[in-house]
């Protein structure tokens, strides 16, 4: 083999070798779903959820949006009798990290403050001579619930809204 032939094998294994080996960021959470336990169908028909800008004490709010019956479904029982899941008609539903929220019952008079929702960015590292990416979803592992943390386990993704 001629000199050429073997640099240009040598230069496209190396390359290879080097562009397939690394890492990528995960995708980020598709968020939080909202459970309510003890209350009744009549009593979470309307939630307000409003949306706040991350560290600003709730006062710089972003949005606001009425949970009902035309963008989110409250489906019982979920785990047990008395508690009910949100099923989610439209993704803005869903509480990101990337925000503070405030949730707001309005039948019941409850009001729960979300702040600090920990997303830790997971990297995926690619196999030696592979280009493929394997899809992964970082996981929400923790936020604070009127000041007290509460850690999420495994990857059930919910905030429980007790009475």
């Amino acid at each position: 083999m001629t000199k050429q032939v073997i640099y240009c094998i040598v230069s496209i294994v190396l390359f290879f070798s080097v562009s397939s080996c690394g890492s990528y960021d995960c995708e980020e959470s598709e968020g939080l779903r909202i459970c309510t336990i003890s209350l009744t169908p009549s009593e979470i028909d309307t939630i307000i959820l409003r949306k706040y800008t991350k560290g600003s004490a709730f006062t710089n709010l972003i949005d606001t949006l009425i949970l009902d019956s035309t963008n989110a479904l409250f489906q019982f029982p979920f785990t047990n009798k008395d508690t009910s899941f949100l099923g989610v008609l439209k993704p803005e539903v869903l509480i990101k990290s990337k925000y503070d929220y405030e949730i707001y019952i309005p039948a019941v008079n409850r009001l729960l403050k979300i702040t600090d929702i920990n997303e830790p960015q997971q990297k995926m590292k690619r196999g030696f001579f592979s280009t493929d990416k394997t899809y992964c979803m970082n996981a929400i592992v923790s936020f604070q619930q009127d000041g007290k943390i509460i850690n999420i386990i495994s990857y059930n993704n919910q905030i429980f809204i007790h009475r």
